[in-house]
């Protein structure tokens, strides 16, 4: 019935029973089947209000409410507020409206302005604040946008532009436009209150911008609100009547009239076409379908706005409080009962269920019985009628309220109840009643998880804790009972497995297969033979894999293993081993512990688990998780599972009631959304990912400095969003996908820098096996010193470096091709001068012998003058002497100057003398010169005695080559000058000269080596060089010997001035018997009879002297053939043979020898034990630093340079009378010889100072000694030792406190005598070898044995081990030397033989003065 053409006069009667009716109807109409109303419980908004909706083209819902703007994906919510002091944030909280603002952008309109939010980047990229509450906004395809909010103008915007511009319209307002939409591009519409529909049409290319309006009435009666939804325009008129335009073909229809649902329901909010028909909301609660009324769907809560979805068959409902519901089609794919909904109280777990037939269910309880229920489909969780439900119990019969399963007989007319026992009941389908069996025997039947019948007389049984048991049955009296019970308890490894939940029986083979508990897994067992065997399984380690709590056996013969630890899926092979396979929640279970499994139709497996159904695939092996909101029931219990032989429907049952999959239900779903990558994580901040999307490549970029990031991603369903479940792969990272099951985000953890393929797929069901891939590339970039800048940077150093390098190369070879050049240069010049200087060297060891021989002869003359007091002859003998001592000085510079060359000089003797007096005597010896060519040669020095510290023969050098120097280079007629003086604690001498001067080139060179040979040219005028053009070389040595420095002042052409400045040097310490000593007088030597040699030598010591200068050997035993018996040979291998005929006590030879040298006569010679202990003097004309270093290495024991005097040999008696030391201060006075004074300070009384104890340098790093002893000395030294009946002298002691921190005691015996250098006595070695080898040391009455362990060649040393605590005895060289720690304390020692007679008696104790100076 049409109620609007009823008379206007009934109209209000009519208008009230209408809204009677439609009240009646929609309270008693139900809803049509498949149909329902869902409420959006997951989406968890700002604010419950929901004042506008929009969808954009993901699928992703845009919500406005009155806190703020809401963001729902299907899985989470976002919200967007006003943010103060952020630009890009909403005007307000509260949202009016939301429309379409262009491709990727929406305009947002607030109660306090317009925002243009951008969908990429989820903000608020323009505000316009003077267009609050704006309702009438739109835009077209490309973004052009019209909007009407202030009176008299309508408002224009393009994305060109970027803002509004309001173009004058008379008349226009918010209140005129009914509704502003856009049909097109640059198309706008406005249907105004008069029912006009105006065509708007701006030219934005224009300035300022044009409207082309067009005017068109399509409805006579005045307008009181417009929608537009796909291309037609739905207005009310002020009647309530309800029409349609048709943009299209411009035509217009009549809809309905909505007079009654409005009095009813209030003003209309919003109309949507849902499913091509217009569905009208009411404010104050109606969603009314205007094709069927009779669907209307009232409300409790008012409405404000609806939107159809545009991708699912879904109606979004805004309510005013209630959040957003949802109007969809949605089947049902799990069904249950809970425990709540019947009608009596059950509390416990529902553990075995069975179904009696179509309509009928049965399930058991932990202590509860079980229960019946009748039609258990039918009740749509609603309260399930009492009459539905029957109860059975102990007390009707059940032998235990716990009921672990059913089995229904194949045999009888009931069905088997497996319980707790004891007992074995069955319910009877004839009388509806539970009995429980009699039994015959004593075996009780208890804890029965599981029943097969074989027979009609055999069950078995599997429990937990009686094992298998077989259970007879038989007629007695007619009735049933129990005749026979035997269980099978099982054993593996020696451990025994009674528990089974499970049980498989194979009719055709008569095999049971049992699901064990306790981790032995699949046992089978044979029926016929009683026999069983244990089916291995992968995991065998892992029992919680073998722990079976559930079986099912496929339609492929495959079985499934529910355990508490995954499932295994076991394919058994006769003959061959079982295929197995594990699966556990990382493949994709949602939980571990497998209550029950079963087989659909399909062929795939469900499991129940503690935390919902998981659903499985054997084709495709995938998983997929079932839980709430879905399933009622989401915690199952063991045993509990079953499938309906009449329906299909599989069973679960759990802690609260039972649910079933109905396989017509279970069909798969047809919309597959698309999935997207919606946002990226970046420690706690949330970012688009656009915001870090490379818009050339469309690589995601991560920073370098982020460790750790996530990325979401959503396939967009509201419907089923919740069921789907995800995985991942990360190509170039990962090789196998990664189950995320209902989680849809990823987390990458210190991911290394580098491009990757993010793909990711999800699935509903186990059939989506073809489950599309979505990509994502992301790219980490690397740290800024690993980026592609850095490695520009670093090829661009890289390139530098080698061609730096390159550069460097090719210079180095340039300057080493010149450095070899010079070098070249330098060896040349060096040859040259050292061919010059070894020239001199050879010459003046050439010299040495004739000069020896010489000053040998010349000694003879004078004592023959003497004798004969021949006045001429002694004249002639001075001369000659004179001439010696000069031609010796000449060969002593030559020497000195090599000796510079190899060591430079290092010892010096300072003493304080009158420097005035000794440049004086230097300088007369220059007068004769100076007053043959006329040179003006003065000395100045001050009105006294100029004295000074210093060392007089380098100053004596120093003073006589400047002055040489300076007469070489004076002209006639010039001036020299000589002067001395003492300034600022300096002695400066200074040596002026008229002449050339010197260059200022060759000032750097003046003292260069290679310059001292380099100008032997004569002064023309003085008809002089330098002697041997040594001197300004010379004179630069001894200067810095004497810490001090040498500069020159020259005018070239004029003068040239030598200034030499030495500091001031501490007096050393001499010997005091030198200087006691100076002035003793000499005795002179009165020489024996050359014919004495046949008679006064015999019984005298032999010594062999060897040389090949027969002249040399004629002076040597003319000096000693008085007191010795001399021996001749003139070259190493007639001394050899001399040697085989008689051992002499001294051997002296040269080192030039034709054939063997000297050096490789006392190699020979200290070779061999018989000859080793004869001491060696090596007498030369060539025995340098390194030549004495070598002769004494190889065991010389004095080493003497050949300058010396028949004097020498002739000083026997006043060196027995008088001592070493009287004889050696003759040498030295004598100046035939150099005592090295620089160790004989040592040997003076008195504690030496520290600077005596500081190591020295030597010509050679010789062993602890410097030699430059005589020879003479050396004799005596042989004579006191050797000589027979010479009696052991008084043993001296002194401690040394040696740098390691211990004091050494030094014992010699010299008969009181000091010496320089190295003391080389024999007379301890040759008594050791005439004792036993082993010795004692007593120290303060107590006695230590030491024992000799070697001795090292000539060195004659003997080390012995046993020490005595921290001291050691040994003998070196002659000398007894016993170390201690410290000595703190006076002690006394005795050195004795074994046999107790004392070998060498001593009384040590810390003397006041020190004997001699040892230098380690």
């Amino acid at each position: 019935m049409n109620l609007s053409y009823i008379d206007t006069r009934y109209a209000a009667f009519f208008r009230f029973v209408r809204a009677v009716i439609v009240c009646l109807f929609l309270f008693s109409c139900p809803v049509s089947a498949g149909i329902s109303l869902h409420m959006a419980n997951n989406i968890d908004l700002s604010n419950n209000a929901i004042l506008d909706m929009y969808q954009d083209e993901n699928g992703y819902m845009w919500i406005g409410t009155y806190d703020g703007l809401n963001l729902y994906n299907g899985k989470n919510t976002y919200v967007f507020r006003f943010e103060p002091n952020n630009k890009n944030t909403l005007c307000s909280n509260i949202i009016n409206k939301i429309v379409y603002g262009g491709d990727g952008f929406l305009w947002v309109s607030t109660s306090m302005g317009l925002n243009r939010f951008s969908l990429k980047d989820r903000k608020v990229t323009e505000s316009y604040t003077e267009y609050p509450e704006c309702l009438n906004v739109v835009s077209d395809s490309v973004g052009n946008t019209l909007l009407i909010k202030q009176k008299d103008f309508i408002s224009c915007y393009s994305p060109e532009t970027g803002s509004f511009q309001d173009v004058h319209v008379q008349g226009m307002n918010e209140e005129v436009s009914k509704v502003l939409f856009a049909n097109g591009e640059r198309q706008f519409f406005i249907l105004d209150a008069d029912g006009c529909l105006l065509e708007i049409c701006p030219d934005f290319e224009s300035f300022p911008l044009v409207l082309d309006i067009k005017k068109t009435p399509i409805h006579e009666k005045e307008i009181d609100r417009a929608y537009y939804l796909d291309g037609t325009l739905y207005y009310v008129d002020m009647e309530n009547h309800f029409y349609s335009y048709r943009m299209k073909d411009r035509r217009k229809e009549y809809l309905a009239d909505l007079t009654g649902w409005m009095e009813q329901y209030g003003k209309l909010s919003r109309i949507a076409l849902f499913h091509s028909v217009p569905y009208l909301v009411f404010r104050n609660g109606l969603l009314l379908n205007i094709d069927n009324q009779e669907e209307a769907l009232r409300f409790d809560v008012g409405l404000f706005c609806v939107l159809p979805d545009r991708k699912q068959d879904i109606l979004w409902v805004g309510t005013d409080g209630q959040g957003v519901r949802m109007y969809y089609d949605k089947y049902n794919r799990f069904s249950g009962i809970q425990l709540k909904s019947l009608p009596i109280v059950v509390r416990n777990p529902v553990r075995s269920i069975y179904t009696e037939d179509e309509k009928t269910i049965w399930f058991g309880t932990k202590g509860n019985g079980f229960v019946r229920v009748e039609d258990y489909d039918s009740y749509e969780k609603g309260k399930i009628p009492a009459e539905k439900v029957k109860h059975f119990t102990t007390s009707s019969g059940l032998s235990s309220d716990r009921v672990y399963c059913f089995r229904k007989s194949n045999y009888y007319p009931w069905v088997w109840i497996g319980t707790e026992g004891p007992g074995l009941s069955y319910y009877s389908l004839v009388d509806k009643k539970v009995h429980t069996m009699a039994s015959l025997v004593d075996t009780k039947i208890r804890y029965v998880h599981a029943i097969r019948e074989v027979n009609d007389s055999t069950l078995w049984m599997a429990t937990t804790g009686d094992g298998l048991l077989e259970v007879v049955i038989g007629r007695k009296g007619g009735e049933l009972v129990i005749k026979y019970v035997k269980s099978f308890i099982l054993e593996k490894d020696g451990k025994i497995c009674n528990e089974f939940h499970s049980m498989s029986y194979d009719d055709e083979a008569s095999l049971l297969y049992l699901g064990s508990r306790g981790g032995y897994g699949l046992v089978r067992f044979n029926l016929l033979t009683k026999k069983y065997e244990f089916i291995p399984m992968n995991n065998a380690g892992n029992r919680a894999v073998g722990d079976v709590l559930c079986m099912c056996y496929s339609k492929d013969s495959t079985f499934y293993l529910g355990a508490s630890s995954g499932m295994t899926q076991m394919k058994l092979h006769s003959g061959n081993p079982a295929e197995v396979r594990q699966y556990s929640r990382i493949d994709g279970i949602k939980n571990d512990m497998v209550h029950g499994i079963l087989e659909d139709s399909d062929g795939c497996v469900w499991l129940s688990t503690n935390k919902g159904l998981t659903k499985y695939n054997p084709h495709n092996r995938f998983f997929h998780n079932y839980e709430s909101p879905d399933l009622d029931v989401t915690e199952f219990s063991d045993d509990a599972y079953w499938k309906c032989p009449y329906t299909g429907k599989l069973f679960f049952g759990g802690i609260n009631g039972v649910i079933w999959v109905d396989p017509q239900n279970d069909r798969q779903e047809n919309y597959k959304p698309a999935l997207h990558f919606f946002e990226m994580k970046m420690g706690h901040e949330t970012h688009s990912l656009y915001d870090y999307t490379d818009q050339k490549t469309g690589y995601v970029t991560i920073p370098p400095n982020i460790s750790t990031f996530s990325i979401s991603f959503v396939a967009t369903d509201y419907i089923h969003g919740e069921n789907y479940e995800y995985s991942y792969l990360l190509e170039n990272y990962n090789t196998s996908w990664t189950e995320l099951q209902k989680d849809n985000e990823v987390v990458f953890t210190k991911l290394p820098y580098g491009n990757y393929v993010l793909k990711v797929r999800y699935k509903n069901d186990v059939f989506d096996s073809d489950a599309k891939e979505y990509f994502l590339h992301i790219r980490v970039l690397p740290p800024w010193y690993r980026g592609s800048w850095a490695m520009i940077a670093y090829g661009l150093v890289l390139a530098t470096i080698c061609l730096g390098i390159v550069y460097w190369l090719r210079r180095r070879i340039v300057e080493k091709q010149a450095e070899v050049a010079r070098k070249i240069r330098e060896e040349q010049k060096e040859k040259l001068y050292e061919a010059k200087l070894n020239f001199f060297a050879n010459i003046t060891h050439e010299l040495c012998t004739p000069l020896t021989l010489i000053n040998g002869v010349n000694d003879y003359i004078k004592i023959s003058a003497d004798r004969l007091a021949d006045g001429k002859l002694e004249k002639y003998a001075r001369i000659l002497g004179e001439n010696v001592t000069n031609l010796n000085e000449l060969i002593q510079e030559i020497l000195d100057i090599r000796k510079i060359e190899e060591v430079g000089f290092s010892h010096i003797q300072i003493k304080r003398v009158s420097v005035s007096s000794l440049i004086r005597k230097q300088c007369e010896s220059f007068i004769p010169v100076a007053e043959q060519n006329g040179i003006n040669f003065t000395f100045s020095d001050v009105d006294k005695p100029v004295y000074w510290n210093t060392d007089v023969p380098s100053l004596k050098k120093i003073i006589r080559n400047l002055v040489s120097n300076a007469f070489k280079y004076t002209e006639q007629k010039g001036t020299i000058d000589v002067s001395v003086r003492i300034e600022n604690e300096s002695l400066i001498i200074k040596v002026y000269n008229t002449g050339k001067g010197i260059a200022e080139a060759d000032l750097k060179t003046i003292f260069d080596r290679f310059h001292i040979l380099g100008d032997l040219d004569g002064n023309n005028y003085t008809q002089m060089t330098s002697r041997n053009g040594l001197g300004l070389f010379i004179c630069h040595s001894m200067v810095q010997l004497l810490r001090g420095e040498i500069n020159v002042e020259s005018k070239e052409g004029e003068s040239a001035g030598f200034i030499v400045t030495l500091p001031y040097l501490e007096v050393e310490e001499m010997d005091l018997d030198e200087q006691a000593d100076e002035e003793v007088p000499v005795a002179q030597p009165v020489v024996s009879a050359v014919a004495a040699e046949t008679t006064g030598n015999i019984g005298n010591p032999v010594i062999l002297v060897v040389d090949d200068n027969r002249d040399i050997v004629w002076l040597i035993k003319e000096t000693l053939s008085s007191e010795y018996a001399v021996r001749e040979a003139f070259n190493a291998e007639e001394a050899l043979a001399l040697m085989d005929q008689q051992t002499p006590d001294l051997i002296i030879t040269d080192i030039m020898m034709p054939s063997m040298d000297g050096f490789a006569l006392i190699s020979r010679i200290k070779s061999d034990k018989f000859t080793r202990h004869i001491p060696l003097i090596v007498v030369s004309a060539k025995v340098s630093e390194s030549e004495q270093a070598e002769g004494l290495d190889l065991g010389a024991d004095v080493c003497q340079h050949l300058v010396c005097t028949a004097k020498e040999f002739q000083l026997e008696n006043n060196f027995v009378l008088s001592g070493c030391h009287r004889a050696d201060h003759y040498f030295c006075r004598s100046g035939l010889c150099r005592p090295d004074t620089s160790r004989r300070r040592a040997l003076a009384p008195g504690k030496p100072r520290e600077s005596d104890l500081r190591p020295r340098s030597h010509s050679k790093q010789l062993p602890g000694r410097t030699l430059r002893v005589s020879i003479l000395s050396c004799l005596q030294l042989f004579r006191t030792c050797l000589l027979p009946g010479f009696p052991v002298p008084q043993t001296v002691a002194e401690p040394f406190h040696s740098p390691m921190g211990h004091t050494e005691l030094l014992y010699t015996h010299l008969s009181g005598s000091t010496l320089s250098g190295r003391p080389d006595c024999r007379s301890c070695h040759r008594m050791l070898r005439s004792c036993t080898d082993v010795l004692s040391v007593e120290e303060n009455s107590q006695r230590h044995f030491l024992r000799q362990s070697e001795t090292y060649g000539n060195h004659d040393l003997c080390r012995f081990a046993d020490h005595v605590g921290n001291s050691d005895l040994r003998f070196h060289h002659g000398i007894i030397i016993l170390t201690f720690g410290v000595l703190e304390k006076t002690s006394s020692f005795k050195i004795q033989k074994a046999d107790g007679n004392a070998l060498l008696p001593f009384e040590a104790c810390v003397p006041s003065a020190y004997h001699l100076y040892y230098q380690p």
